[in-house]
């Protein structure tokens, strides 16, 4: 199976680089995904996530490799920290 193959990396604006860090942010919109800067909430999760069902965020950019796709979400709680999730978590707002 080839690896999907990803924009390159954009730093975090703002970022402090810790020794062994590698922030990246992927930029682009997938095909069929959410729009960028659109208002998301949260409607599914798993034990341990740090957000709960219900918390509302924006879509930064998303990502499809092959039948799976992934969003990068800033969320209202957590502010200027952009984090993958996966589709079957998010909805529209």
């Amino acid at each position: 199976m080839a690896m999907a193959k990803f924009p390159e990396p954009t730093p975090l604006a703002g970022y402090k680089k810790q020794p062994g860090d590698v922030p990246v942010l992927i930029e682009g919109q997938a095909e069929g995904a959410i729009p960028n800067g659109r208002r998301i909430v949260k409607v599914r999760g798993d034990p341990g996530d740090a957000n709960s069902v219900g918390t509302y965020g924006r879509v930064l950019a998303s990502h499809r490799a092959g039948d799976k796709l992934g969003y990068f979400i800033e969320w209202d709680t957590f502010p200027g920290m952009p984090v993958f999730v996966a589709d079957w978590k998010i909805d529209r707002a």
